[in-house]
Formats: structure tokens, C-alpha cells, sequence
């Protein structure tokens, strides 16, 4: 064994503390003898000098005394003053030992200086023996002159300094020991030190030694590894012993650009951490997370690294990834299988919407119809599961984007209720809203995904409720700065839901049970959608219910208060009449969709020329000039993207418009579609009349919207009327909205007074009826101020207040209306209605028993086309139905438009016999 290795093992097995008890042992000798030799070599002498200086100092003060008794005139009398002085000496005592201070005291006087006789002041006393006196001689002086006159010779007593030495030798002594008894407990506890010191030095090195984590000590200066674990050496795949043969580079085989994490090019003062490879001695290379701090090690700059073999975790990192990345190609998969789904859907759904339409324009018997109507509600519903796959596709997918604009809440909530209005009369239900006084009008968020949610929670309160209202409300929870935080919510009456169903009743495909799909129908998306749309505009949907209790269905979002002014609604594109005579080119792979296109255009007299794909277009626009081209997207040879790239190359969007025809639905390809330079897009299945509206946009003849309102002499806002809801009502037809204006005035001038009048009398419920019949009207007329002051009674009403401020709100509010309808100009004829022939009567009729049936205000325009078809025959009984159709009374209009169709002596199945 060498001689190192003999040390290191001696040092283990020798007790700690053993290397300073030498040390302390000669620091006490040290002491010991510095304390002897300042006791006898200074000290002792010190203070006998000082006990000698001391008791000459008394001495000489004493023969001072012994000179004042002698200056006496009287000898005799000076004798007895002197003895008398020398007595008193004699008995004066050391006050801490009780011993004399003097023995023995005499006088020697020189009488030649004295006047007195020989031998009478040579006086000796003393008071006892002494063994160890200082004789001390001090001279005595005339107190006249100041002349010598004799000696007087004191024996001091030196014991009390034997007692003063002692004293002090023991104070020393006692100072010695306690010293000595502190340097041995300094001692005593640097051993304990020492040995908790190896003790945790020990444990450290067992902890280093047997960490699973494999650490190394490595030298800066030449990067050898100077100590390592087991751990370590198991990493590496050498032994212990080994590790100190390795160099830090050696191991560390991928560090690529960066700073090594040892040697002489490693940080000397920061921590470095990073992902590296390192090759074991068999080859085998490992992924390691390494951590390596500089430190100092026996006066030298060293590092410690450790290391955690992450294999396995980036084994398990990239099976993640793979298998993320075949999720997202999973999802991406599913996105486009639902979209594709969608389009394959929408293809033979818009024949079937298309040649439903068509054959509602056709004679049919009230069988055949009603066959008709069925199909379309059978579409309109289908349409609507594909709208909420696509939704629901999105969400799961986390593509679907907020569009944040400024809006209304107060005219959100206003076309909510006009939007489920007739739904709910047709069901007998009270609709009715609420909109808190501490609700801001103007907000910004998306009103779109907001009225969607909130389009499916009256939808199911009025698919679920038999009896009753519903009933919306909108409060304020929260305004911090710009922030608010709203709640809505939506209650009604109706069958309520168990606690059990509410647990998984905003779940994708769940509803409340089998019964009420089987029942009511739906596909379990509505409320799922509806919670991610809520969630995803930071806020929480719930429900309260209880079966046979009615619900209330609630969420709240997370609005900012309004960036500027709300700006107007954007108005439908429906122009009064679309130009006749107009060419268009309809591209489409599917022969029965253009079947369907070239009949509705050839309705709106418009001349229609066919492609199957992109290619055939683009020969067709080169044979002939189209004033509009309405392109599929998806079709063989040539699509419509790079058909409708090709036309913008030699036209633009003004000279000719491309509207897009497509079965996906989805927001992105909508924007697609313009991006690709398209004009507007249309989903199929195709609507006639959202077709109509673009259509009338395009190749309008005259301008839409406001324009005509300018036409026609007002603007778009008159005192207490909001132009341009009434028109959208009156399907953008001025003419129609300001006759009805007109019928308003005539009908309703003195409704204020029969409410008052009804409320004198206490005949609450002919005042309920006449307060909704003129709210609704109102509303139908864009009359909003006059409906919220209707609603205000009506809810004064029903709470059992005084009724007597809302009701002068409503005559105020009518008022206003009726000032404004008189300042306009007298009412003009609407073109569009003019110029039927009789042979068309049979065709109006059904045209508006089909609009009185569905609840559409397109009725008063078809009553004033089949009014001028009628040439002023039946005056009578048109004259009821005009009323009840000016009166919104579409019940009653259909029963006077059947006693109409009687008188006429005309039948629709007679019709189709002919």
C-alpha cells in the first residue's frame, strides 16, 4: 500500500480532534508560564515599589503633623502636642487588613535650631514588634523659617502588603485558571465541530457515492474528471476507479457550437444547463439533461456536473410527437372529411330546396302543398345539423375566430324577438325581453356567435314550452374600465329538466333523454356548441331547472365598452327590381343544380347560359358577353379558383361580377372566395331570395337600400322610427313601407286613448290586447321607442304598478310616430307591384296565402299585386282583407282571403285540371 493511501486510511481511523489537542495543550502551557513570569518579574516588583512609594507618601504627610505640634511656643506644652501626635500615628490602621500602619515612629531634633531644651522632643514610641518593617527617614522643617530642625523615622508596617500581594497573586491565578478552563472548552467544542465535520463529510461522500443521479468532479484547468459515482460510472460504462483515467470532452460527444461544460473553455461563473449526447465506453450513446457548476476544489477551479438520462423521456418525446402530428393530420383529416361531407350533403340538398321552391310557384292543391312545405322544413332542419357539424368542427378543431365589432345590445335583442316573434304567436307564447338600465347599448364583441347562442337557447325554451312565455334578459355583473362582463338569460315555462340530464346536457351529442329527440328532434350540438362559443368569448353557461318547473338557461361574456358610435346595420341588398333581361353564365359540374339555377334566374327574368366546369366558362365568356357569372368552386378540369383567376386577368369585379356557389359553408372559405376574387358568396343550398338580393345588387336598377329612401325624399332615421328595420320588415321596398306607414297613422291614432280609456275602466285585459297589438305593429315598423314604452306598461302592468308614467311614455312615443309618418309626402305607388294581368290572380292568391301561412311580411305586397290583378273587383272583400293584413292579423287574413278565393269561384286543383 503506499504511503498516501496509508495516510488517508490512519486519518479515518484516528478520532477527530486528535490534530488540535497538541495545540491547545502547548497554547495552555504557553500561557502558564506567561502568567509566572508577569507575576514575578513584573508584577511582585510593581507592587512593592508601590507599597514603598505609598507608605513614604504617608510618612511624609504624618511629619507634617509631627512639625504643626511642635510649633507650639510653650516647650512643655509642645512636648505633650508632639507625644500626643505620635500616639495617634501609632493606632491609625490599614482599612482592609485592620493591621497598623506604623510600628514604631521617633524624633531626632536638632536643638540648635530649637528652642528648647536638650533631649525634649527626641521622643520614641512604638506599638509592637516588627519582623518586616520599612524604615522610612523624612525630615522635619520650622513652620516659621522652613528650616531643617531634625528627622523623624517611621517603621512602616509591610504586612498589609503581604495581604495586597496575595490578593492579587490569587486574582491572577483565578484569571489563569478561568482562562485555561476556556481554552479547554474552545477545545472541546472545536473537536465536536471537527467531528461533526468528518461526520457530515462522511455522509456527503455516501450521498455523492450512492446518488442515482450520476454526478462528476471535474478539473478546469486540463478537464479531468477528478471523483464520480457509481452512478456516474454505470453512465459512462466504466468502473469507479476508472473515471478518473476519463476527459470531460471525451464523454461529452454533442455539444455542437456551444462553450464546453468543463475544462479550460468552460463558464467560470455561470451555471450551464443543456440537453447533450454522451457515448458510454460500450458505444452506446445516451440523451442526458446536464447541469454543470463551477466551484472550487482544493484551491483550484474546478466543475461539478450531474446528469439525467432522459432516453426514455425523448424515446416517449417522440412517440408524442408522432403521435400529435397524426392527431393533427387526424383532425385535418376530420375537418376535411366534414367540410367534403358538407359539400356532398349541400349538392343534392340544394336540388331539393331549389325544386321545392320551383314547384311552389306552380298550381298545386292544399295536399300537394303542404307535401311541399314539409320538404322544406325537413331541409331547413337538415341544413341546420350541417351548419352545426361545421360548427362543431371548428371549435374541436380551435380554429374558429372571434370577429369583434361594435353593436347594440338593445337592437340585438330587438331582432332576436322579431326573428322568434311569429314563432311564438303561432304557439301562443309570450315572448318578451329585458334589458337592464346599467347595460351599456354600445358594446364590442361578436355579436354574430353571441346571437347564435342565444338564437339556440330561446329556440329550445320555445321548442319546449307548451304553455306560458319566454322571456330574455340581459344584466350587467361587472364594468371594470372598458371591461363588462354580461349575463344573459333565457326562461321559460316549460318541461324543465331533471338534475340528472343537466349533469351531461352541454356534452356533444347528449340531450335531456331519448324521448325528447324522438319528440322534438335536434342532434344534441346546440347546447355544446353554444357552451364552447360562451367559453371561448371568456364566459360560463349554466341552467336552473326542475321537471314541470320550466328552465333558465344563463352565460355570461366578456365585452369591451364601444371603440366609436354603433354604425347602421348593413341593410339586405334587395333592390326594388332586378334588371330583366339580364345575361348571366351559370357554372356547375352538376346538371340537376343547373337545371335549378336556370329556373330561378328565367323567375327573375334573366337570361341564363350554362357550363359544366371552369374551362367551358372560360370559352363561353369568350363567345359571348355575360353581364354576371355565378361560378361553382369544386369541378372537374378547371375549379372555380383558377376559372375565376383566368376572367380577372382580362375582367375586373365592376365589369363582371363572379358570385361563388358553394356547399361549404365554412368562414374560411368564404374568405377564400373573396381573397380569390370573387364578389360575394352564396351557400348552397340556394336561397331564391338571398339569390334575388345579390342578384338585385348586382344588376340592380336602381340603387339599394338608403339610396331609395333618398329617392323617395327621407333619410334612413325620422323622429321616433328606425327607417332602415322597417324597411328590411317591408323587404326593402320604400314604397310598400311608407304605405304601411300611412295604414299605421290611419289605424292607430287613437290607441293611446282607448289604452288610457281601458285602464280608466280597470279592463286590464282589453288593455293587454291593445298594448300588443300596437307593440307589434311598432316593432314591425322599426318604431322602437314606441315599443320599449308598450313593453314598460306591459311589464307595469303585470307587476301590479302605477301604470300612469309608462302610459303617457307611450302617448309621447306615438306622438312622435304619427308627426313623423304626417311630415312625409303622400304615398306613392311601388312600382314593383304594378302591372299584373288578370290570368296571374290564381298565382297570387297562393303566392300570399303562402306568405300569410309562413308569417312573412312580403304579404301587403302581394295583396297590393293582387289588388291591381283584381282590377277593383271584390272591393268588399279585399277591403277585409286589406285590414286584417295591414293589421298583422295573418289568421284572419287567411280566412278573408279564403272567402276571396270562394267569391272568385277559383280553385287551385281545378286549376292544375284544366
Amino acid at each position: 500500500m503506499s504511503k498516501p493511501a496509508q495516510r488517508r486510511r490512519l486519518r479515518k481511523r484516528l478520532p477527530a480532534g486528535v490534530a488540535v489537542t497538541p495545540l491547545f495543550l502547548a497554547l495552555m502551557v504557553v500561557l502558564a508560564a506567561f502568567v509566572a513570569y508577569y507575576w514575578f518579574a513584573v508584577l511582585a516588583p510593581q507592587l512593592d515599589a508601590n507599597a514603598r512609594a505609598s507608605a513614604t507618601a504617608l510618612a511624609d504627610s504624618q511629619a507634617r503633623t509631627l512639625e504643626d505640634a511642635m510649633a507650639e511656643p510653650d516647650p512643655q506644652a509642645a512636648r505633650r502636642q508632639l507625644a500626643s501626635a505620635m500616639d495617634e500615628l501609632l493606632i491609625a490602621r490599614e482599612p482592609t487588613t485592620g493591621e497598623p500602619i506604623f510600628l514604631g515612629v521617633r524624633t531626632e531634633i536638632d536643638y540648635d535650631m530649637v528652642a528648647a531644651p536638650d533631649g525634649l522632643f527626641d521622643i520614641a514610641k512604638r506599638s509592637g514588634a516588627c519582623d518586616d518593617c520599612l524604615q522610612i527617614d523624612v525630615p522635619l522643617y520650622s513652620r516659621a523659617g522652613r528650616e531643617l530642625i531634625g528627622i523623624a523615622q517611621f517603621d512602616a508596617n509591610l504586612v498589609f502588603l503581604k495581604a495586597l500581594r496575595a490578593d492579587v497573586r490569587n486574582k491572577l491565578s483565578i484569571g489563569a485558571a478561568l482562562l485555561l478552563v476556556v481554552i479547554g472548552g474552545i477545545w472541546w467544542a472545536v473537536v465536536n465541530l471537527l467531528r461533526k465535520i468528518a461526520r457530515s463529510e462522511r455522509n456527503l461522500r455516501n450521498v455523492f457515492e450512492a446518488a442515482p443521479v450520476p454526478m462528476v468532479l471535474v478539473r478546469q484547468r486540463d478537464d479531468r474528471i477528478l471523483k464520480g459515482n457509481q452512478a456516474a460510472a454505470d453512465l459512462f460504462g466504466v468502473p469507479v476507479s476508472d473515471l478518473a483515467t476519463l476527459k470531460g470532452e471525451e464523454v461529452h460527444v454533442s455539444q455542437g457550437d456551444m462553450r464546453p461544460l468543463s475544462g479550460p473553455g468552460a463558464a467560470q461563473t455561470d451555471v450551464e444547463g443543456r440537453e447533450i449526447v454522451i457515448e458510454a465506453a460500450d458505444r452506446t450513446k445516451h440523451w442526458v439533461l446536464t447541469s454543470s457548476h463551477p466551484i472550487g476544489f482544493l484551491d483550484e477551479a474546478a466543475h461539478i456536473i450531474s446528469y439525467a438520462d432522459i432516453t426514455a423521456l425523448k424515446q416517449i418525446q417522440q412517440e408524442l410527437t408522432d403521435a400529435k402530428d397524426a392527431a393533427e393530420q387526424a383532425t385535418r383529416a376530420k375537418s376535411l372529411f366534414v367540410a367534403n361531407m358538407s359539400h356532398e350533403i349541400r349538392t343534392p340538398l340544394n336540388a331539393v330546396t331549389g325544386f321545392c321552391h320551383l314547384a311552389e310557384r306552380t298550381q298545386l292543391d292544399a295536399k300537394q302543398r303542404g307535401y311541399l312545405t314539409s320538404i322544406r322544413k325537413a331541409t331547413d332542419l337538415l341544413l341546420g345539423v350541417i351548419n352545426n357539424i361545421l360548427d362543431f368542427s371548428k371549435l374541436d378543431a380551435g380554429k374558429l375566430e372571434l370577429d369583434e365589432v361594435d353593436f347594440s345590445v338593445a337592437a340585438m335583442v330587438s331582432d332576436l324577438l322579431d326573428m322568434f316573434g311569429v314563432l311564438a304567436d303561432r304557439k301562443g307564447l309570450a315572448l318578451d325581453a329585458h334589458v337592464g338600465d346599467e347595460v351599456p347599448d354600445a358594446v364590442l364583441g361578436d355579436e354574430h356567435r353571441i346571437k347564435q347562442v342565444l338564437t339556440n337557447l330561446i329556440g329550445n325554451a320555445l321548442k319546449f314550452t307548451e304553455d306560458g312565455r319566454v322571456k330574455l334578459s340581459v344584466d350587467l355583473v361587472e364594468m371594470k374600465d372598458a371591461d363588462l362582463l354580461l349575463r344573459f338569460e333565457v326562461s321559460d315555462t316549460g318541461i324543465g329538466i331533471s338534475a340528472s340530464a343537466i349533469e351531461c346536457l352541454f356534452q356533444s351529442f347528449t340531450q335531456a333523454d331519448s324521448s325528447i329527440t324522438r319528440k322534438h328532434g335536434g342532434t344534441g350540438l346546440g347546447l355544446a356548441i353554444s357552451r364552447s362559443l360562451v367559453e371561448l368569448m371568456g364566459g360560463e353557461i349554466g341552467v336552473n331547472s326542475e321537471p314541470d318547473q320550466g328552465s333558465q338557461f344563463w352565460f355570461t361574456v366578456r365585452l369591451a365598452a364601444a371603440t366609436g358610435p354603433i354604425l347602421k346595420r348593413p341593410q339586405k341588398r334587395t333592390t326594388a327590381t332586378v334588371r330583366r333581361g339580364a345575361k348571366v353564365l351559370v357554372v356547375d359540374d352538376n346538371n340537376i343544380n343547373r337545371r335549378i339555377m336556370v329556373e330561378l334566374l328565367d323567375a327573375l327574368g334573366i337570361r341564363a347560359d350554362v357550363a359544366s366546369d371552369g374551362a367551358e366558362a372560360l370559352v363561353a365568356v369568350d363567345n359571348k358577353s355575360f353581364d354576371l357569372v355565378l361560378m361553382d368552386l369544386q369541378m372537374p378540369n378547371m375549379d372555380g379558383y383558377e376559372a375565376t383567376a383566368r376572367l380577372r386577368e382580362r375582367f375586373d369585379a365592376q365589369r363582371l361580377p363572379i358570385i361563388a356557389m358553394t356547399a361549404h359553408g365554412r368562414e374560411e372559405d368564404k374568405v377564400k372566395c373573396l381573397s380569390a376574387g370573387m364578389n360575394a358568396h352564396l351557400p348552397k343550398p340556394i336561397d331564391p331570395a338571398e339569390l334575388a338580393s345579390v342578384l338585385g345588387h348586382w344588376l340592380a336598377v336602381s340603387s339599394p337600400g338608403g339610396i331609395e329612401g333618398a329617392r323617395l325624399g327621407w333619410p334612413e332615421e325620422l323622429p321616433g322610427l328606425h327607417v332602415a328595420a322597417g324597411l328590411a320588415r317591408a323587404g326593402h321596398k320604400p314604397g310598400l313601407y311608407r304605405q304601411l306607414l300611412a295604414e299605421f297613422a290611419q289605424d292607430h291614432a287613437g290607441s293611446a286613448q282607448r289604452l288610457q280609456q281601458s285602464v280608466e275602466a280597470g279592463d286590464s285585459v282589453v288593455a293587454a290586447r291593445i298594448a300588443h297589438n300596437l307593440k307589434g305593429t311598432a316593432a314591425n315598423l322599426g318604431a322602437r321607442t314606441l315599443e320599449q314604452s308598450l313593453q314598460s306598461f306591459e311589464r307595469a302592468q303585470r307587476e301590479h304598478l302605477d301604470v300612469a308614467e309608462a302610459l303617457d311614455g307611450v302617448q309621447a312615443a306615438l306622438e312622435e310616430v304619427l308627426k313623423s309618418i304626417g311630415d312625409l309626402s303622400p304615398v306613392e305607388r311601388d312600382a314593383s307591384v304594378s302591372g299584373v294581368d288578370e290570368r296571374a290572380v290564381p298565382r297570387l292568391i297562393e303566392a300570399l296565402d303562402t306568405s300569410l301561412r309562413e308569417g312573412n311580411f312580403e304579404a301587403a305586397q302581394r295583396l297590393d299585386a293582387l289588388t291591381a290583378a283584381l282590377g277593383g273587383r271584390n272591393a268588399a272583400e279585399l277591403g277585409v282583407l286589406s285590414q286584417a293584413v295591414r293589421a298583422f292579423d295573418f289568421a284572419a287574413a287567411r280566412a278573408a282571403l279564403r272567402k276571396l278565393h270562394e267569391s272568385l269561384s277559383i280553385t287551385s286543383g281545378g286549376q292544375e285540371r284544366d
